[in-house]
């Protein structure tokens, strides 16, 4: 039964950082840009290393995978 107590309170503190965390990533956000409206240009680079400007693909689906490792 205390075993059952301390994994919810840790479940509910869990929920209230995570919640606090996506609060504080939304404010990060850009206001200028609103749901819908077209991305910033923005460049990545091919596996060849050649640069791709994201306005080329426009009309098409684009999936950005954001990786990052330390």
């Amino acid at each position: 039964m205390k075993t059952l107590k301390i994994i919810g309170i840790l479940v509910v503190v869990l929920l209230v950082v995570a919640g606090g965390g996506l609060l504080w990533m939304a404010s990060m956000l850009d206001p200028d840009i609103e749901l819908g409206s077209t991305s910033p240009e923005v460049s990545v680079a091919t596996l060849d290393g050649e640069p791709l400007p994201l306005a080329s693909l426009r009309g098409n689906v684009v999936l950005l995978d954001f990786w990052g490792s330390t």
